[in-house]
C-alpha cells in the first residue's frame, strides 16, 4: 500500500483508483456489500483463532462443515474446509495459520462441488463475458492452480443482476471487475468475491475481450489525463 501510494502522489494514473484497493484489499469489504443489499456468503470475521473457539463457528454458520480463510489471501492459499473434530495435523497447521492472523469463517456451500462457481467480468461498468468454475471431483477450490475445469456460459438474468448491484455500491467505478458468485441451496446467487485488484480475466474465453479492455482502458486514461 505505501508503493500504491507513492504511484498516485505521482503522476501516474493508478487503476484501479487507490481507493477502491485499499476497500478491496481486505475481504472486511464483504460487509459494506451486505449493508448495501447485496446478499454474500455467510461469514464471520476473527482476529485471533484460539481452539476453544472452533465448535462456536460450526455452530455461529450453522453448519457441519465450514471453510477458514485469511482476509487477505490470493489462490485459496491457506484456505482450510473441516469438519468437526478436525485430526490433530489439520488442527496445528490451522492454528499456525491464524494464531496471530486475521480470517474469515463461512458454511460450507455444497453447490461449489456441485455446480461450481460463476465468475462476471465488467470494463467500465459494462458487463463484457462470464465463465463457470468448476472444481476437480472430489476438491472444492475453482482455480485452475488446483485442477478446475473452465468454460465460457451465458449467464442467467438473476447472476447479472446481483452483479450489477454489487458493482453499483463501488466508488468510484472500477475501470475492470470480476464479480465472482456461488448458489446457495434456496437459489439465490450469493456473492463470494469481487475482485477488483489485478484479477484473472480469462480474455481467452471470449473472442474480442481483450480490444474491450484496452478500448475501455483508453478511454480511462484520457479522461484523467485531461481532468
Amino acid at each position: 500500500m505505501a508503493v500504491l501510494q507513492t504511484i498516485d502522489n505521482s503522476r501516474a494514473i493508478l487503476v484501479n483508483d487507490i481507493r477502491i484497493i485499499r476497500w478491496n484489499i481486505e475481504k472486511t469489504y464483504l460487509r459494506d456489500l451486505q449493508q448495501g443489499g447485496v446478499p454474500i456468503v455467510p461469514t464471520v470475521f476473527g482476529d485471533r483463532l484460539r481452539c476453544n473457539l472452533l465448535d462456536g463457528y460450526f455452530a455461529e454458520c450453522g453448519s457441519e462443515r465450514i471453510i477458514i480463510k485469511p482476509v487477505i489471501s490470493t489462490n485459496a492459499t491457506d484456505t482450510f474446509l473441516l469438519e468437526k473434530k478436525p485430526p490433530e495435523e489439520v488442527m496445528q497447521r490451522l492454528l499456525a495459520a491464524f494464531s496471530e492472523r486475521r480470517f474469515m469463517v463461512q458454511p460450507f456451500i455444497p453447490g461449489i462441488q456441485k455446480e461450481g462457481e460463476y465468475s462476471l467480468f465488467y470494463f467500465a461498468n459494462r458487463f463484457s463475458h462470464a465463465i463457470n468454475k468448476r472444481p476437480e471431483s472430489g476438491d472444492f477450490r475453482v482455480q485452475e492452480e488446483h485442477g478446475a475445469s473452465i468454460e465460457r456460459i451465458e449467464p442467467e438474468a438473476g447472476l447479472i443482476a446481483a452483479a450489477n448491484r454489487a458493482l453499483a455500491l463501488v466508488q468510484p467505478a472500477p475501470l475492470y471487475a470480476r464479480c465472482d458468485f456461488i448458489r446457495s441451496d434456496a437459489g439465490e446467487f450469493l456473492i463470494m468475491e469481487l475482485e477488483l485488484i489485478e484479477p484473472s480475466m480469462y480474455l481467452r474465453m471470449k473472442a474480442g475481450s481483450a480490444l474491450e479492455f484496452a478500448r475501455a482502458f483508453d478511454g480511462f486514461v484520457k479522461k484523467q489525463s485531461s481532468a
